[in-house]
């Protein structure tokens, strides 16, 4: 199994292996994590830092069971079934938009314990002793209707971090970064391009 500390180490040696220095780094989900831990753990790798619909780990508000039993079970993900509960799975657009998830391409865990260890490296994973170290410019963006990962949490990862920005999209699910992307995209952009975001 592998834990956020091997993650963030591999997108170093993917970048090591295609001769970049330093990149912009996104992480969206269980990918902020690893974007959180690479931020800090190879500050000099990073320039800017993006982190969607995430969460700093162990002590974060917890997300909507019903949410997490529909992650987890294997049954949630047949495509008939999900267009169902995609609404109660991931918020936003899909409670009345459920027929965007056909094009999401989700992957189905192959059974439960699948799905339990997809969310393993997280177990026991915490970035909030050392956010305040994350000295890169961070973007946050956090939908307020995220089933998952809830607004609150954002909020407490900008706070801590220096030089943060929280940006919260009205509607916006737990795939914000789908459900929203005509206002995510252009955002994210002006971010890295050095503008100031509102």
């Amino acid at each position: 199994m592998l834990r956020s500390a091997a993650l963030a180490r591999f997108g170093v040696e993917v970048l090591d292996e295609l001769g970049i220095q330093s990149a912009h780094v996104l992480g969206a989900s269980f990918g902020g994590a690893v974007a959180q831990q690479m931020a800090f753990s190879y500050p000099r790798r990073v320039r800017r830092l993006v982190l969607a619909s995430t969460s700093f780990g162990g002590f974060a508000m917890p997300g909507n069971l019903q949410a997490f039993w529909h992650f987890i079970r294997p049954r949630s993900y047949h495509p008939e079934r999900l267009e169902r509960v995609a609404g109660a799975m991931f918020g936003g657009r899909l409670r009345t938009e459920p027929e965007l998830v056909r094009s999401m391409h989700i992957r189905r865990p192959t059974d439960t314990m699948a799905a339990l260890y997809r969310m393993a490296p997280l177990f026991g994973w915490t970035s909030l002793p050392w956010l305040w170290a994350i000295g890169q410019p961070t973007l946050v963006i956090a939908g307020d209707d995220d089933p998952v990962t809830p607004l609150v949490n954002h909020q407490v990862i900008a706070t801590l971090m220096p030089r943060a920005t929280l940006h919260t999209v009205p509607g916006g699910g737990h795939l914000v970064m789908l459900d929203s992307a005509p206002q995510v995209g252009p955002l994210i952009t002006r971010f890295l391009q050095g503008s100031a975001v509102a």
